[in-house]
């Protein structure tokens, strides 16, 4: 595509199209801001939570999906999860993005992987916390093998955070209309309880929603 816009990777003229290899591989933009800077300020409340949700349950090993280029998946590791020490693993579609992870961040494994194709024999109690950071929107079309995925992949808790546009149409309203959708369809669909929800709105963006949420097995004891 070799497009210089990082959104046309993803979205083409109301269109979804999912290229993240060649988003990360070809862009001449940073997708997403995403910097040292700008996951710091986006990233603080998680950061929190996560930090506070450790220190009560010990956590060993987690996964954070579709890390991008890493440097939340860092700042889990430094910050969140460091105390005591939880071992983190970071995937991401990209193998592009992947090798950028590595080169910045040696101390992390970071691998390649599609959240919509694992091979679950292979994955099945791997981790007791997986974290999924703004990723539903690009899961729409595989939401049934991905939550068989995450279900195999994750043997305890679910940590989920995600935007919402702040103006309707937008891709995927018809599953997810607000942020409270998020949990009810979990809930729903899988075998999942919610153990806490937080709902920012933001009013410097019309009241734009953000989900901070955490699911649980029902036989995970809180």
């Amino acid at each position: 595509m070799n497009s210089g816009n990082y959104q046309d990777y993803v979205f083409k003229d109301g269109q979804f199209v999912g290229d993240f290899e060649g988003m990360y591989a070809e862009s001449k933009e940073l997708p997403w801001h995403q910097d040292q800077t700008a996951k710091a300020i986006f990233s603080e409340l998680d950061v929190a939570i996560l930090r506070s949700l450790h220190q009560r349950n010990r956590y060993r090993r987690a996964a954070d999906l579709g890390c991008g280029l890493g440097y939340l998946t860092h700042r889990f590791h430094t910050e969140a999860l460091a105390s005591p020490p939880c071992e983190i693993f970071g995937f991401d579609l990209s193998p592009t993005a992947v090798r950028s992870c590595r080169k910045k961040f040696p101390d992390i494994q970071f691998d390649a992987l599609d959240l919509t194709s694992i091979p679950l024999e292979e994955l099945h109690d791997k981790f007791d916390l997986v974290i999924l950071g703004n990723c539903i929107w690009y899961l729409l079309d595989g939401l049934e093998a991905f939550l068989e995925c995450v279900d195999l992949l994750c043997s305890k808790r679910l940590y989920v955070f995600n935007s919402f546009p702040s103006r309707k149409p937008y891709h995927g309203d018809h599953l997810f209309p607000n942020a409270q959708a998020i949990p009810e369809w979990f809930e729903k669909n899988g075998n999942w309880k919610t153990a806490y929800q937080c709902i920012e709105k933001d009013a410097s963006y019309d009241g734009r929603e953000y989900l901070h949420l955490l699911m649980e097995k029902p036989s995970c004891e809180a």
